[in-house]
């Protein structure tokens, strides 16, 4: 796109956001056209203002009364993935929690509640429902989570699971919006009835229609009425099935990040512990409500795959620092880079990989300045097992990474993380660093200094040993249900 156009629709923007309280009583066909030139400036801008006063108008035009719910559903998921890949974007006066809740609000006033509540001696305790947005493959950690609590409900703790994936990510897409952000969508799970992993298996149902379809939630929701399960767990993004069974059962929330839940289920389960951080969000939340201090666990699966240095170039001889994740391209900032090139400028025994898409490789290696220490595996099926090859993960700035982060930690590789998203909360405060601290200060400990490193390793091991005790929690959302009233 020309600059000259680039910046007119900047300056579109700009008035538009100056001019929000006047938005809804524009024509329906001129607020399309803005939303339009703001879907297709959400690709092309750097700037994290900017982008805030985008998603903002976007945020105030699901308040529209001629606005239709698919674009609004559009709209909610492509704001919510703005703001999870770039923690420095936000909407401003408003939250995404107040949007879903006002399309689940939408939701039940279309389909109002029909059926009877079942308390808890009226239920089938032998049955667990797990409900998700979206289900991919074992290289999604958030599938691999589904699954692993599944297998230990179901193996351990001898529950019959049912896992229904209800497509709350396979929206349909406007004309008007330019949806970069889209979710990957299996068509093939339509066809199946079941799920094997490791040595169970779990009846599994697959919503095949476009989300959001009043008619698949009502008829899901029927569904686990009928199984009349002990209970309904929403593991991922919100998910209109999992909460519209509110009505008649008792319902949890855990996301696949730290942040608490958006969501209209009873019960929210937060991976942390809470602070005063969260004071904000906690005065969102419904009067009914309540929220649930856990920890997110992992489980790391064995495989078959093998990786060495050699195979990409990188001496057995150097110390490896690892740059790990699915969306590294827009994790990674320059001033990040800048502290690493500090790093490999001062520590000339230091080489650094990333593993992960990256498609500015370029524009790395540039700020970077050392071609031949700067590495790159792009995507790895069961990339964790080159993380035993490395000595260092050090993490970006970020919402993601969880999972790769333990999976340095069971290889007893030590994290170096700021005090920020889900790489700190699954290290903890042994593996962070303050706002001010020196990456360069941080990484020379491990380097310089063999036995410091090596009681890092042993405390890497720990934590993912204690990260991996998935029967606690699932012990907990049992208790839980067993004690709703």
């Amino acid at each position: 796109m020309e600059e000259s156009l680039v910046n007119q629709q900047k300056g579109i923007i700009e008035y538009c956001y100056m001019n929000l309280y006047n938005f809804n009583l524009l024509e329906k066909e001129d607020r399309d056209e803005i939303i339009s030139i703001a879907t297709g400036l959400l690709e092309l801008v750097k700037d994290n203002e900017l982008m805030s006063k985008i998603i903002t108008i976007l945020y105030e035009a699901c308040f529209c009364n001629d606005m239709k719910l698919e674009e609004i559903w559009e709209l909610y998921w492509l704001i919510t993935s703005i703001c999870f890949s770039n923690s420095d974007v936000g909407i401003k006066g408003g939250s995404t929690r107040l949007l879903y809740n006002a399309i689940f609000d939408h939701v039940t006033n279309v389909l109002p509640n029909k059926y009877n509540y079942q308390f808890i001696g009226e239920r089938n305790k032998d049955v667990v429902v797990i409900v998700t947005n979206q289900l991919l493959g074992i290289r999604h950690a958030p599938t691999i989570r589904i699954f692993d609590y599944a297998y230990t409900l179901q193996h351990e703790l001898h529950k019959s699971v049912v896992i229904i994936n209800d497509s709350g990510t396979n929206y349909s897409h406007s004309p008007n919006i330019h949806n970069f952000r889209t979710f990957n969508y299996i068509n093939d799970y339509n066809d199946i009835n079941s799920i094997n992993y490791k040595d169970e298996s779990f009846y599994f149902i697959q919503n095949p229609d476009i989300m959001p379809n009043l008619s698949s939630i009502h008829n899901l929701a029927n569904v686990i009425y009928n199984l009349n399960p002990l209970l309904v767990f929403n593991v991922g993004g919100s998910s209109l099935v999992a909460d519209y069974c509110s009505f008649f059962t008792t319902t949890l929330s855990l996301p696949c990040s730290y942040k608490i839940p958006i969501s209209c289920s009873k019960y929210l389960l937060v991976g942390r512990r809470l602070n005063a951080d969260d004071k904000d969000v906690i005065n969102l939340i419904l009067d009914y409500q309540k929220i649930i201090e856990l920890e997110i666990n992992y489980q790391y699966r064995q495989n078959n795959m093998i990786y060495s240095r050699k195979q990409f170039g990188i001496s057995e001889d150097r110390f490896l620092i690892a740059i790990v994740g699915n969306r590294l391209c827009v994790e990674v900032s320059n001033e990040f880079l800048i502290e690493l090139r500090d790093v490999i400028t001062i520590l000339d025994n230091v080489d650094i990989v990333f593993i992960g898409e990256i498609i500015n490789k370029d524009m790395i290696k540039k700020i970077l300045s050392y071609d031949n220490r700067v590495f790159f595996t792009d995507v790895l099926n069961e990339a964790g097992e080159f993380l035993r090859h490395c000595d260092l993960y050090i993490n970006p700035k970020r919402n993601g990474g969880g999972r790769s982060s333990f999976e340095a930690l069971h290889f007893g590789v030590p994290v170096v993380t700021p005090k920020y998203g889900d790489v700190y909360y699954t290290c903890g405060e042994e593996f962070s660093y303050n706002e001010g601290d020196k990456l360069v200060e941080l990484v020379e400990q491990y380097v310089t200094c063999p036995d410091y490193l090596l009681s890092k390793k042993e405390l890497a091991r720990d934590r993912a040993k204690h990260l991996a005790n998935i029967k606690a929690n699932m012990e907990i959302i049992l208790e839980t249900a067993e004690n709703d009233i």
